[in-house]
């Protein structure tokens, strides 16, 4: 499910720069001298700039109403590569934005007689006004990074046992690097899992904590669970990602993985081993739950899994520093968690965004993870 990622701030700027890709051969085709009507005259076409302006705003504001969810489901607003995420928030060298306000008062001053400057120089001191007014100021975000030792490669499955190959790739929003993560998943070990489980003996709120806490410890022994957080440890280190984007990568492994109801694959509630979800590629809310958390424990990430019955939903929420952005996290026992919501295959939701259809305090049973760097390998 996506949401709505265009709010209202953020039509000012695009449409100062669709203005300005339009700007010069308009000036030209209806232009003073050029033109007839309105636009003809210095002070027409001073009036037909801020007429064409607003009317790139109208444009884009009914596109974001359109594609807002009110009307239609589907894909998150996006103006494609004309808005910067950072254009929602005033975010970088406090003062900027007011520089580059000052810097368009002056040219309009510089250029207060010339038809072609003063439009388009007045426009952009007053867009720069406006949006240095209304949108919310925030500091540069900076996240720390771990020191990640150096990873030995984990050993293969020994010859001749059967091996199923399975390939993820996903284009990561940490760094927008394309990344495969692969795995050679021993058959024998994913079945002899899956006969074991012991949620095949009935899922109950009395026994689900150590249910989970049964499957995350036991299956992230299995050699698949930490190659896979091997890599993804691999990845964060060799490309330096700091503290928020390595949580988000490992967080975008497990949502490019299909969601599949347990009534449709298993036929009962049924909570998988990571290796058993690596191995089926297909997962529900709990399932995926789990296998992140299996995956934060192996990279030495202290997480809870969530769970809720008035939902009937499950996700993972990630231990984070206190300078992961934004306030999108919730307290509890004293450390700062942030959640994530493994079931999102169009990545629309990052590491502590809340679907606006979940409350958290519906999740009641909030089952911790401990962290144990890189421990199994059976």
């Amino acid at each position: 499910m996506g949401v709505p990622r265009g709010t209202w701030p953020t039509i000012p700027l695009t449409a100062f720069v669709l203005h300005s890709l339009l700007y010069l051969p308009v000036f030209f085709l209806i232009g003073p001298g050029g033109g007839v009507g309105l636009a003809s005259s210095a002070f027409g076409w001073y009036i037909t700039t801020w007429m064409l302006y607003l009317a790139v705003v109208g444009a884009l504001g009914l596109w974001m109403w359109l594609a807002s969810g009110e009307r239609m489901s589907g894909a998150a607003v996006s103006f494609g590569p004309f808005v910067p995420a950072r254009w929602l928030r005033r975010t970088g060298v406090s003062g900027t934005d007011w520089l580059v306000c000052i810097c368009f008062v002056l040219l309009a001053v510089a250029f207060l007689h010339s038809s072609f400057w003063l439009p388009w120089s007045s426009l952009g001191a007053v867009v720069f006004l406006v949006t240095g007014i209304f949108l919310r100021t925030e500091p540069w975000p900076v996240h720390p990074s771990r020191d990640i030792p150096d990873l030995p490669p984990s050993p293969p499955p020994q010859t001749g046992e059967d091996v199923v190959a399975r390939s993820w790739s996903w284009d990561a929003r940490a760094r927008g690097s394309r990344m495969t993560l692969m795995l050679r998943i021993r058959t024998a070990q994913a079945s002899s899992r899956g006969r074991e489980n012991p949620s095949q003996l009935g899922v109950t709120t009395g026994n689900i904590e150590q249910l989970v806490h049964r499957i995350v410890n036991d299956g992230a022994q299995d050699w698949e669970a930490v190659e896979a957080a091997r890599q993804l440890l691999a990845v964060a280190r060799n490309l330096r990602f700091n503290y928020f984007e390595e949580a988000q990568n490992t967080l975008q492994f497990v949502q490019v993985i299909p969601y599949g109801t347990d009534k449709d694959t298993k036929g009962l509630e049924y909570f998988r081993y990571a290796i058993e979800t690596l191995m089926d590629d297909v997962g529900d809310c709990d399932c995926k739950a789990i296998l992140a958390a299996s995956l934060f424990r192996l990279m030495g990430l202290r997480s809870v899994v969530l769970i809720s019955n008035q939902e009937e939903h499950a996700a993972v929420a990630v231990e984070g520093a206190p300078d992961f952005p934004g306030n999108r996290y919730f307290v509890w026992k004293g450390a700062r968690y942030y959640f994530c919501e493994t079931t999102d295959s169009s990545f629309g939701f990052t590491v502590g965004e809340v679907p606006p259809s979940m409350n958290l305090d519906n999740y009641t049973q909030r089952i911790e993870i401990d962290p144990q760097l890189l421990a199994g390998g059976a």
